[in-house]
């Protein structure tokens, strides 16, 4: 049993009750509110400090063992991936019945945009590197500048996945860590440089469907109960298979086919 269930979903599951604490703090905490920190940055803030320190793991009949960085990451490389393949499934729904097109659309936009940005955060970030390394003789890295367009445009897991990629499949030193970093680095900026930017946007009317003003539940990350919505559809009978089981059975064969 134990076998079976270490360490990976040990992993996942010290992530879901991270995720839970990071929601918690978000709907009582005034600063991470004003900030618009996510529930998951917050929780993945909390497990760094908590796996520094020894305390993520773990009781097993030998004492206590300790989960490592890399536990993580192989789940959070394939949440990501998994969350990635996926988007576009919601452009066939009956529910966007006249807006496929429109959904498609914006789909491959945004697709576009990521790897336009990620191209010249990749190129601006080993150019710096680089730059570094010969004015200080550093020993580093410079490939893993690149490394900055996936911890900027991408997000922690795609930064982490790559990362260690290059560095346990190509040899290259400092990728995890370097991917971290710019991830962190991408994160403190989009909430710190970011986030006052689009508030002070809002206060002058820039936002052309936006209130001057946030909603309460949009700063909490909680709706309140006259502003709940209904989330999905049953679409199965539950004597037959159960809805979820079937939109997970969907989404796992399509990562099976993009895999």
């Amino acid at each position: 049993m134990e076998k079976s269930f270490l360490p990976y979903l040990m992993a996942f599951m010290w992530m879901s009750f991270l995720l839970l604490v990071g929601v918690w703090l978000r709907a009582k905490v005034r600063f991470f509110q004003t900030y618009l920190v996510p529930a998951g940055i917050i929780a993945g803030t909390v497990g760094f400090a908590l796996i520094n320190l020894g305390l993520i793991g773990y009781p097993s009949p030998e004492g206590w063992v300790t989960l490592q960085g890399g536990d993580f990451g192989m789940v959070s490389f394939h949440l990501f991936s998994f969350g990635f393949g996926i988007i576009g499934l919601g452009c066939f729904s009956r529910h966007t019945k006249g807006r496929s097109l429109t959904l498609i659309k914006g789909a491959l936009w945004i697709d576009l945009l990521f790897w336009m940005f990620y191209g010249l955060q990749a190129t601006v970030g080993f150019g710096v590197t680089e730059l570094y390394a010969r004015l200080t003789g550093s020993d580093i890295t410079t490939a893993t500048g690149f490394l900055a367009g996936f911890g900027f445009a991408f997000g922690p897991g795609q930064a982490l996945s790559v990362g260690m990629s290059w560095q346990n499949d190509y040899g290259l030193a400092d990728c995890i860590s370097m991917a971290l970093a710019y991830a962190a680095a991408g994160f403190m900026v989009a909430n710190f440089v970011g986030v006052p930017l689009a508030n002070w946007g809002l206060r002058k009317g820039y936002a052309t469907h936006g209130a001057k003003e946030l909603s309460p539940d949009f700063l909490s990350g909680l709706r309140t109960p006259d502003k709940q919505v209904s989330a999905c559809h049953l679409t199965t009978h539950n004597g037959n298979v159960d809805t979820f089981a079937l939109h997970f059975a969907v989404a796992c064969t399509v990562y099976g086919l993009g895999w």
